[in-house]
Protein backbone atom coordinates (compact mmCIF):
# COMPACT_ATOMS: atom_id res chain seq x y z
CA UNK A 1 0.00 0.00 0.00
CA UNK A 2 1.24 3.48 -0.81
CA UNK A 3 0.67 4.86 2.72
CA UNK A 4 3.07 2.24 4.07
CA UNK A 5 5.59 3.07 1.36
CA UNK A 6 5.52 6.73 2.25
CA UNK A 7 4.98 6.77 5.99
CA UNK A 8 5.89 3.33 7.30
CA UNK A 9 9.16 3.78 9.16
CA UNK A 10 10.49 6.60 6.99
CA UNK A 11 12.70 9.02 8.92
CA UNK A 12 13.63 12.49 7.70
CA UNK A 13 16.42 14.94 8.26
CA UNK A 14 15.87 18.67 7.89
CA UNK A 15 18.11 21.38 6.50
CA UNK A 16 17.54 25.01 7.47
CA UNK A 17 18.14 27.28 4.46
CA UNK A 18 18.81 30.20 6.82
CA UNK A 19 17.95 33.88 6.34
CA UNK A 20 21.47 35.20 5.64
CA UNK A 21 20.91 38.49 7.38
CA UNK A 22 17.45 39.04 5.95
CA UNK A 23 14.12 39.04 7.72
CA UNK A 24 12.78 35.83 6.16
CA UNK A 25 13.37 33.21 3.48
CA UNK A 26 10.81 31.41 1.30
CA UNK A 27 11.43 28.18 -0.66
CA UNK A 28 9.47 28.07 -3.94
CA UNK A 29 10.97 25.22 -5.95
CA UNK A 30 13.40 22.29 -5.95
CA UNK A 31 14.83 19.78 -8.40
CA UNK A 32 15.72 16.10 -8.14
CA UNK A 33 19.24 16.94 -6.97
CA UNK A 34 17.89 18.64 -3.86
CA UNK A 35 18.75 22.14 -5.10
CA UNK A 36 16.28 24.72 -3.80
CA UNK A 37 15.31 28.21 -5.00
CA UNK A 38 13.18 31.00 -3.60
CA UNK A 39 13.24 34.56 -2.38
CA UNK A 40 14.42 36.34 0.75
CA UNK A 41 14.29 39.80 2.25
CA UNK A 42 17.57 41.68 2.19
CA UNK A 43 18.36 45.24 3.17
CA UNK A 44 16.47 47.46 0.74
CA UNK A 45 14.88 44.70 -1.30
CA UNK A 46 13.89 41.11 -1.96
CA UNK A 47 16.27 38.77 -3.83
CA UNK A 48 16.19 35.42 -5.61
CA UNK A 49 18.39 32.72 -4.08
CA UNK A 50 19.62 29.22 -4.78
CA UNK A 51 20.73 26.57 -2.28
CA UNK A 52 22.78 23.53 -3.26
CA UNK A 53 25.63 21.54 -1.81
CA UNK A 54 25.36 23.39 1.48
CA UNK A 55 25.88 26.76 -0.21
CA UNK A 56 23.32 29.60 -0.22
CA UNK A 57 23.75 31.97 -3.19
CA UNK A 58 22.09 35.37 -3.61
CA UNK A 59 21.35 35.60 -7.34
CA UNK A 60 21.00 39.38 -7.27
CA UNK A 61 18.69 41.24 -9.65
CA UNK A 62 18.60 42.55 -13.20
CA UNK A 63 18.96 46.17 -12.15
CA UNK A 64 16.10 46.73 -9.72
CA UNK A 65 15.77 45.92 -6.02
CA UNK A 66 13.43 42.90 -6.33
CA UNK A 67 13.90 39.43 -7.75
CA UNK A 68 12.45 36.01 -6.95
CA UNK A 69 13.31 32.48 -8.12
CA UNK A 70 10.27 30.25 -8.60
CA UNK A 71 11.51 27.00 -10.19
CA UNK A 72 14.70 25.07 -10.99
CA UNK A 73 15.27 22.07 -13.27
CA UNK A 74 17.80 19.26 -12.93
CA UNK A 75 20.26 21.13 -15.16
CA UNK A 76 20.27 23.99 -12.68
CA UNK A 77 18.36 26.40 -14.94
CA UNK A 78 16.18 28.76 -12.91
CA UNK A 79 13.20 30.93 -13.75
CA UNK A 80 11.43 33.67 -11.86
CA UNK A 81 10.97 37.42 -11.97
CA UNK A 82 13.23 40.41 -11.53
CA UNK A 83 12.90 44.15 -11.63
CA UNK A 84 14.98 45.93 -14.21
CA UNK A 85 16.34 49.46 -13.87
CA UNK A 86 13.06 51.16 -14.85
CA UNK A 87 11.12 49.23 -12.19
CA UNK A 88 9.31 46.84 -14.56
CA UNK A 89 9.33 43.12 -13.80
CA UNK A 90 10.64 40.66 -16.38
CA UNK A 91 10.67 36.87 -16.52
CA UNK A 92 14.18 35.47 -16.52
CA UNK A 93 16.14 32.34 -17.31
CA UNK A 94 19.18 32.11 -15.04
CA UNK A 95 22.04 29.81 -15.94
CA UNK A 96 25.80 29.92 -15.66
CA UNK A 97 25.60 32.87 -13.30
CA UNK A 98 23.77 35.04 -15.84
CA UNK A 99 20.21 36.37 -16.17
CA UNK A 100 18.45 36.36 -19.54
CA UNK A 101 15.26 38.37 -20.16
CA UNK A 102 13.19 35.80 -22.07
CA UNK A 103 10.64 38.21 -23.59
CA UNK A 104 7.19 39.69 -23.13
CA UNK A 105 3.74 39.94 -24.67
CA UNK A 106 4.10 43.69 -25.20
CA UNK A 107 3.20 44.86 -21.69
CA UNK A 108 5.51 45.99 -18.90
CA UNK A 109 5.32 42.94 -16.61
CA UNK A 110 6.30 39.29 -17.19
CA UNK A 111 6.69 36.59 -14.51
CA UNK A 112 8.31 33.17 -14.94
CA UNK A 113 6.72 30.46 -12.77
CA UNK A 114 7.63 27.00 -14.08
CA UNK A 115 10.49 25.40 -16.01
CA UNK A 116 10.87 21.92 -17.49
CA UNK A 117 13.94 19.77 -18.17
CA UNK A 118 14.30 21.24 -21.67
CA UNK A 119 14.56 24.75 -20.25
CA UNK A 120 11.08 25.71 -21.44
CA UNK A 121 9.45 28.34 -19.23
CA UNK A 122 5.83 29.20 -18.52
CA UNK A 123 4.26 32.01 -16.53
CA UNK A 124 2.15 35.05 -17.27
CA UNK A 125 2.66 38.43 -18.86
CA UNK A 126 0.86 41.71 -19.46
CA UNK A 127 -0.38 42.25 -22.99
CA UNK A 128 0.03 45.53 -24.84
CA UNK A 129 -3.66 45.82 -25.71
CA UNK A 130 -5.56 45.09 -22.50
CA UNK A 131 -2.94 44.95 -19.77
CA UNK A 132 -4.48 41.67 -18.52
CA UNK A 133 -2.14 38.77 -17.87
CA UNK A 134 -1.98 35.92 -20.35
CA UNK A 135 -0.18 32.59 -20.11
CA UNK A 136 3.05 32.34 -22.08
CA UNK A 137 5.33 29.51 -23.13
CA UNK A 138 8.98 30.10 -23.95
CA UNK A 139 10.78 27.21 -25.68
CA UNK A 140 14.25 28.72 -25.82
CA UNK A 141 13.58 30.50 -29.10
CA UNK A 142 9.98 31.73 -29.28
CA UNK A 143 7.85 33.46 -26.64
CA UNK A 144 4.14 32.96 -27.34
CA UNK A 145 0.77 33.48 -25.67
CA UNK A 146 -1.27 30.32 -25.04
CA UNK A 147 -4.48 32.34 -24.90
CA UNK A 148 -7.35 31.86 -22.48
CA UNK A 149 -10.48 29.78 -21.88
CA UNK A 150 -12.45 32.53 -23.60
CA UNK A 151 -12.18 35.20 -20.92
CA UNK A 152 -9.95 38.21 -20.49
CA UNK A 153 -6.79 36.62 -19.14
CA UNK A 154 -4.93 33.58 -17.85
CA UNK A 155 -1.97 32.64 -15.65
CA UNK A 156 0.39 29.76 -16.46
CA UNK A 157 2.11 28.18 -13.49
CA UNK A 158 3.93 24.97 -14.43
CA UNK A 159 5.13 23.02 -17.47
CA UNK A 160 6.12 19.35 -17.79
CA UNK A 161 8.66 17.59 -20.01
CA UNK A 162 6.14 17.25 -22.85
CA UNK A 163 5.41 20.97 -22.84
CA UNK A 164 1.99 20.60 -21.23
CA UNK A 165 1.09 23.63 -19.13
CA UNK A 166 -1.26 24.17 -16.21
CA UNK A 167 -2.57 27.28 -14.50
CA UNK A 168 -5.85 29.18 -14.42
CA UNK A 169 -7.90 31.23 -16.87
CA UNK A 170 -11.04 33.28 -17.05
CA UNK A 171 -13.83 31.61 -19.01
CA UNK A 172 -16.37 33.21 -21.34
CA UNK A 173 -18.76 33.23 -18.37
CA UNK A 174 -16.34 35.20 -16.20
CA UNK A 175 -15.34 32.35 -13.88
CA UNK A 176 -11.69 31.43 -13.25
CA UNK A 177 -10.90 27.76 -13.98
CA UNK A 178 -7.87 25.47 -13.87
CA UNK A 179 -6.63 24.47 -17.30
CA UNK A 180 -4.41 21.97 -19.06
CA UNK A 181 -2.74 23.21 -22.24
CA UNK A 182 -2.10 19.98 -24.13
CA UNK A 183 0.22 21.40 -26.78
CA UNK A 184 -2.63 22.41 -29.08
CA UNK A 185 -5.49 23.79 -27.04
CA UNK A 186 -6.34 24.99 -23.53
CA UNK A 187 -8.65 22.48 -21.82
CA UNK A 188 -10.99 23.57 -19.01
CA UNK A 189 -10.59 21.20 -16.03
CA UNK A 190 -13.75 22.40 -14.27
CA UNK A 191 -14.32 23.11 -10.59
CA UNK A 192 -16.09 20.22 -8.80
CA UNK A 193 -19.17 22.35 -8.25
CA UNK A 194 -17.79 25.79 -7.38
CA UNK A 195 -16.82 28.81 -9.45
CA UNK A 196 -13.01 28.87 -9.11
CA UNK A 197 -10.10 26.49 -9.60
CA UNK A 198 -6.37 26.83 -10.28
CA UNK A 199 -3.71 24.36 -11.45
CA UNK A 200 -0.44 24.82 -9.58
CA UNK A 201 1.82 21.95 -10.62
CA UNK A 202 1.96 19.25 -13.31
CA UNK A 203 4.04 16.08 -13.56
CA UNK A 204 5.20 14.24 -16.68
CA UNK A 205 2.17 11.92 -16.57
CA UNK A 206 -0.11 14.94 -16.87
CA UNK A 207 -1.35 14.78 -13.27
CA UNK A 208 -2.10 18.22 -11.85
CA UNK A 209 -2.18 19.48 -8.27
CA UNK A 210 -4.14 22.62 -7.47
CA UNK A 211 -7.01 24.06 -5.53
CA UNK A 212 -10.57 25.17 -6.01
CA UNK A 213 -13.51 26.74 -4.24
CA UNK A 214 -16.19 24.12 -3.62
CA UNK A 215 -19.97 24.50 -3.44
CA UNK A 216 -19.66 25.36 0.29
CA UNK A 217 -17.29 28.22 -0.58
CA UNK A 218 -14.27 26.50 0.99
CA UNK A 219 -10.87 26.13 -0.64
CA UNK A 220 -10.06 22.48 -1.35
CA UNK A 221 -6.95 20.87 -2.82
CA UNK A 222 -7.38 18.64 -5.84
CA UNK A 223 -5.42 16.05 -7.79
CA UNK A 224 -6.34 15.78 -11.45
CA UNK A 225 -5.46 12.55 -13.28
CA UNK A 226 -5.94 12.20 -17.06
CA UNK A 227 -8.79 9.85 -17.84
CA UNK A 228 -10.03 10.05 -14.25
CA UNK A 229 -10.61 13.72 -13.52
CA UNK A 230 -10.40 15.73 -10.30
CA UNK A 231 -10.28 14.22 -6.82
CA UNK A 232 -10.32 16.04 -3.49
CA UNK A 233 -7.08 15.34 -1.60
CA UNK A 234 -8.75 15.85 1.77
CA UNK A 235 -7.65 17.99 4.69
CA UNK A 236 -5.95 17.91 8.07
CA UNK A 237 -9.29 18.38 9.79
CA UNK A 238 -10.12 21.96 8.88
CA UNK A 239 -12.10 23.48 5.99
CA UNK A 240 -9.25 24.72 3.76
CA UNK A 241 -6.62 22.91 1.70
CA UNK A 242 -4.27 24.19 -1.01
CA UNK A 243 -2.36 21.65 -3.14
CA UNK A 244 0.79 23.28 -4.53
CA UNK A 245 3.39 20.70 -5.60
CA UNK A 246 3.48 17.26 -7.22
CA UNK A 247 6.16 14.71 -8.14
CA UNK A 248 6.28 11.95 -10.75
CA UNK A 249 4.76 9.43 -8.33
CA UNK A 250 1.69 11.65 -7.90
CA UNK A 251 2.52 12.68 -4.34
CA UNK A 252 1.21 16.14 -3.50
CA UNK A 253 2.31 18.83 -1.05
CA UNK A 254 0.72 22.08 0.06
CA UNK A 255 -0.97 23.48 3.14
CA UNK A 256 -4.17 22.71 5.02
CA UNK A 257 -5.94 23.88 8.14
CA UNK A 258 -6.21 21.40 10.99
CA UNK A 259 -9.10 20.96 13.42
CA UNK A 260 -7.84 23.97 15.40
CA UNK A 261 -7.84 26.10 12.21
CA UNK A 262 -4.03 26.24 12.25
CA UNK A 263 -2.26 26.29 8.89
CA UNK A 264 0.06 23.29 8.42
CA UNK A 265 2.21 21.94 5.58
CA UNK A 266 1.20 18.49 4.33
CA UNK A 267 2.21 15.62 2.08
CA UNK A 268 -0.38 13.39 0.38
CA UNK A 269 0.47 10.05 -1.25
CA UNK A 270 -2.78 9.39 -3.08
CA UNK A 271 -4.55 7.89 -0.08
CA UNK A 272 -3.30 9.53 3.10
CA UNK A 273 -2.56 13.14 4.02
CA UNK A 274 -0.01 13.79 6.74
CA UNK A 275 1.00 16.94 8.56
CA UNK A 276 4.71 17.38 7.81
CA UNK A 277 5.27 18.39 11.42
CA UNK A 278 4.16 14.91 12.53
CA UNK A 279 6.59 12.93 10.37
CA UNK A 280 9.52 11.18 12.07
CA UNK A 281 12.73 13.23 12.19
CA UNK A 282 16.26 12.36 13.25
CA UNK A 283 16.26 15.54 15.33
CA UNK A 284 13.17 17.57 16.30
CA UNK A 285 12.01 20.30 13.95
CA UNK A 286 12.98 23.76 15.24
CA UNK A 287 9.78 25.40 14.01
CA UNK A 288 6.24 24.73 12.75
CA UNK A 289 6.02 24.12 8.99
CA UNK A 290 3.05 25.95 7.50
CA UNK A 291 3.27 25.48 3.71
CA UNK A 292 5.08 23.31 1.15
CA UNK A 293 5.55 24.29 -2.49
CA UNK A 294 7.19 21.13 -3.75
CA UNK A 295 8.31 17.51 -3.55
CA UNK A 296 10.86 15.85 -5.84
CA UNK A 297 11.12 12.34 -7.24
CA UNK A 298 13.36 11.07 -4.42
CA UNK A 299 10.89 12.24 -1.78
CA UNK A 300 12.62 15.42 -0.65
CA UNK A 301 10.18 18.16 0.37
CA UNK A 302 10.58 21.92 0.70
CA UNK A 303 8.57 23.69 3.37
CA UNK A 304 8.37 27.12 4.93
CA UNK A 305 8.17 27.68 8.67
CA UNK A 306 6.08 29.98 10.79
CA UNK A 307 9.33 31.71 11.82
CA UNK A 308 10.07 32.86 8.26
CA UNK A 309 12.67 30.18 7.47
CA UNK A 310 12.76 27.66 4.64
CA UNK A 311 13.56 23.96 5.11
CA UNK A 312 14.50 20.96 2.99
CA UNK A 313 13.25 17.62 4.33
CA UNK A 314 15.15 14.52 3.17
CA UNK A 315 14.08 10.87 3.75
CA UNK A 316 16.96 8.84 5.15
CA UNK A 317 15.46 5.44 5.94
CA UNK A 318 12.41 3.20 5.88
CA UNK A 319 10.06 3.74 2.95
CA UNK A 320 10.85 4.03 -0.72
CA UNK A 321 9.47 6.29 -3.41
CA UNK A 322 7.27 4.21 -5.76
CA UNK A 323 7.97 4.17 -9.47
CA UNK A 324 5.99 6.89 -11.34
CA UNK A 325 4.23 4.32 -13.50
CA UNK A 326 3.04 2.39 -10.44
CA UNK A 327 1.13 5.34 -9.04
CA UNK A 328 -0.22 6.32 -12.44
CA UNK A 329 -1.68 2.85 -12.99
CA UNK A 330 -3.16 2.73 -9.50
CA UNK A 331 -4.68 6.18 -9.89
CA UNK A 332 -6.27 5.23 -13.21
CA UNK A 333 -7.55 1.98 -11.74
CA UNK A 334 -8.96 3.22 -8.72
CA UNK A 335 -14.93 34.25 -5.62
CA UNK A 336 -14.24 37.01 -6.31
CA UNK A 337 -10.48 37.00 -6.71
CA UNK A 338 -8.87 40.15 -8.08
CA UNK A 339 -7.03 39.63 -11.33
CA UNK A 340 -3.90 41.25 -10.04
CA UNK A 341 -3.74 38.95 -7.01
CA UNK A 342 -0.69 36.74 -7.37
CA UNK A 343 -1.30 33.27 -6.07
CA UNK A 344 1.34 32.30 -3.47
Amino acid sequence: MLPAILFGGTVYTWTDMGTYGGASTTANGLNNKGEVVGGYFVSGGFHAWRYGGGVFTDLGTMGGVISEANAINDSGQITGRSQIANGNEVAFLYQGGLFTNIGSLGGPSTIGQGINENGWVTGYADTASSGAYQTFLYDGASFVSLGTLGGGGSQGFDVNASGQVTGGSYTTGGQFHAFLWDGVTMVDLGTMGGTYSFGRAINDAGQIAGYLIDSSNNFRGFLYTPGVGMADVGSLGGPFTFARGINSAGWVTGNSTNASFQNRAFVYDGATMRDLNLLSFVTPLPTVLTVSHGINDVGQIIANGVDGRAFLLTPVGGGEVPEPGTWALMAIGLVGIGWRYRVR
